[in-house]
């Protein structure tokens, strides 16, 4: 992993200039954590026929970041994953049964159930930086 880079994302989701959505990374108005990440790396954001937006490298990503992305954050995107140890009794509450069933949770994961960029940034703090 690139710490650095890391912690230039972990920056970008903590300094309230992306509005937050879910679902997907980008929709026009807001990001998701992954989303961001994207962002910060100068993807230029296209809306498909579908109405859809996303970018290309080659291929047209919408829901997760290509390989040019994670290369530059140096680690696989399955291993952006938080251990349910490090979340709060009231974070693993908010998983529901996810939390249940999974020893690690994926950040978009996260995302999408409603943790805040904030909150998302202090887990990867947590997580990858230490």
């Amino acid at each position: 992993m690139n710490r650095e880079n890391m912690l230039t994302w972990i920056e970008a989701l903590e300094s309230e200039q992306y509005p937050q959505t879910q679902r997907t990374m980008y929709n026009g108005e807001g990001f998701c954590c992954l989303g961001v990440l994207c962002d910060i790396n100068g993807v230029e954001w296209k809306q498909d026929s579908t109405g859809d937006f996303g970018y290309s490298d080659g291929e047209f990503h919408r829901g997760f970041p290509g390989q040019s992305v994670m290369d530059w954050l140096d680690v696989d995107l399955q291993k952006l994953r938080i251990p349910v140890t490090c979340l709060s009794p009231d974070q693993f509450d908010r998983l529901g049964s996810l939390g249940d069933h999974h020893p690690r949770i994926s950040v978009a994961s996260l995302n999408d159930y409603g943790f805040s960029f904030t909150e998302i940034a202090a887990l990867l703090r947590k997580e990858f930086i230490k």
